[in-house]
């Protein structure tokens, strides 16, 4: 049907298209496109659908792979974080929310009344605004540094923008934009923002601002280096005192999120709000995210036999072997190997992976279809990371985007 379709295209440039459903089977299809007079303009729109929550238009799914995200447990834990930090929490939903999806994440926020979230780059903000109706009332905060070909776009879609340096203050009085803008000072992390160690260059600055009509300051913030280290926090907040009058201010992220480290401080909620980290961990708050994936084929491996790329596996004894249909493309490291994944509630080594498919060793009554649970709200993610020698913030903005995702409310 494809190829007929093509082969018409090519003998005729001048085609007008319009939206026509293709819903039946390929028969009628090409029963439809024979009744079509040749010299007539041809109308044909072909439509492959995914779901609503799934991968980027165009992207092919894992069908038998999924992420599916609680709903009830993300907002209990947004609810949570909002009592302690006296309603005073920007939702970071940048790197994809962490991996878990940032429309569907910011779509469940939004609805139980949050405003303030946090993007890395202005792309990602003008992606929350387009699909979820503009967000109307909430403010969208970059991190990150803006592109001068970014601007425009910034302005389009209401983005809060970052002022760290002469240059970004130039680079956006010249456009002759409006925009909301807020400080960043650099305390210690050595990475964004003026210097805290050169104020006359920040007072510089913020003059300059003051001077802009069309710059409106909303707040100031800085970021933690070693936000677990509440000596290395006091240093950098007593370094962070002297810009701190001119307005909101911002410096815990989730590492610090359970201390005050200036009064009435915005708290960034990035890590804990999905359930991860020490703050995570004294809250008890919940782990929205799962992974699951199935069985789809078993072999039996015979002591001495080898199995993987550069034959990475080699088994110690008789043992029943499962491939799973994910792979490191998926977001399962090749550093996971050693650790464990579960099947009926055992725990199954995973002995080699490859960009599409795993090799996990099996009990023996595991079958082809069972389910496999990677990592759930139970856990599993933090044994998983520890073995490759990495962090959950990685293993968590690694996942793919084959991956069919679920939003389910518990």
């Amino acid at each position: 049907c494809y190829n007929i379709i093509v082969n018409l295209l090519n003998a005729n440039q001048n085609l007008r298209f319009c939206r026509t459903f293709l819903t039946k089977t390929s028969d009628d299809i090409l029963k439809a496109i024979i009744k079509m007079p040749l010299q007539a303009s041809i109308f044909i729109y072909v439509i492959i659908s995914f779901p609503e929550s799934g991968a980027n238009k165009g992207e092919l799914l894992n069908a038998d792979s999924k992420l599916v995200l609680d709903e009830q447990a993300l907002v209990e834990n947004y609810f949570k974080l909002l009592s302690i930090a006296d309603g005073k929490v920007i939702c970071v939903v940048k790197a994809n929310a962490y991996g878990h999806g940032a429309v569907a994440v910011t779509k469940a926020l939004y609805s139980v009344g949050a405003r303030l979230f946090a993007v890395a780059n202005v792309d990602e903000g003008a992606t929350l605004r387009k699909r979820l109706g503009g967000l109307i009332g909430a403010r969208i905060i970059s991190l990150g540094v803006t592109a001068a070909e970014n601007i425009k776009r910034a302005n389009k879609y209401a983005i809060t923008l970052p002022i760290g340096s002469l240059n970004d203050f130039f680079a956006l009085e010249k456009s002759k934009l409006d925009f909301d803008i807020y400080f960043q000072v650099d305390t210690g992390m050595r990475r964004l923002g003026f210097d805290h160690a050169k104020p006359e260059e920040f007072f510089g600055v913020a003059s300059l601002v003051g001077c802009c009509p069309r710059l409106t300051p909303v707040g100031i913030g800085t970021h933690l280096s070693c936000g677990e280290d509440e000596n290395s926090s006091r240093v950098q907040t007593a370094r962070f005192c002297p810009y701190s009058a001119m307005g909101k201010i911002s410096v815990s992220a989730s590492s610090a999120f359970l201390r005050e480290e200036c009064v009435g401080e915005y708290k960034r909620a990035g890590l804990c709000l999905y359930g991860y980290g020490e703050a995570a961990r004294l809250l008890g708050l919940k782990k929205p995210l799962s992974l699951y994936t199935r069985i789809v084929r078993t072999i039996t491996l015979d002591k001495g036999e080898k199995l993987g790329y550069n034959a990475v596996f080699e088994a110690k004894r008789k043992m029943l072997v499962g491939t799973l249909p994910i792979g490191y493309a998926d977001g399962i490291m090749r550093a996971y190997r050693g650790a464990s994944v579960f099947v009926r509630g055992k725990d199954c080594p995973i002995l080699a992976v490859c960009m599409d498919m795993t090799m996990i060793g099996l009990p023996p009554q595991a079958r082809v279809g069972d389910e496999v649970t990677v990592f759930s709200s139970e856990g599993n993610l933090e044994r998983l990371t520890d073995n490759a020698g990495t962090i959950v913030y990685e293993g968590l903005t690694a996942l793919g985007n084959r991956l069919r995702r679920l939003t389910v409310k518990s």
